[in-house]
């Protein structure tokens, strides 16, 4: 099914950098760009440089977000660093 006319792509549809680049508020209303600096301040805070230890940067920026921000959209992010 085609969205009708118009409307935006579903920010679910959208990579995390598209995202932030057109300044989108994610699913929990936490601006994407906000997300993405705490989560490059943790990563270098944390000294974190594989992916292996994605998870545990996850959790140190849903700390810190204070649960202002939705997992599934720090996640994404997180991962986006990563590729």
């Amino acid at each position: 099914m085609r969205p009708k006319q118009g409307l935006p792509v579903p920010r679910s549809k959208m990579s995390p950098s598209a995202a932030s680049t057109f300044g989108l508020v994610t699913v929990s209303g936490v601006p994407a760009e906000e997300i993405k600096k705490a989560v490059e301040a943790k990563k270098t805070e944390l000294g974190i440089s594989d992916k292996g230890k994605a998870g545990i940067l996850v959790g140190a920026v849903m700390k810190e977000l204070r649960g202002r921000a939705d997992g599934n959209d720090v996640k994404r992010i997180v991962d986006s660093l990563f590729n």
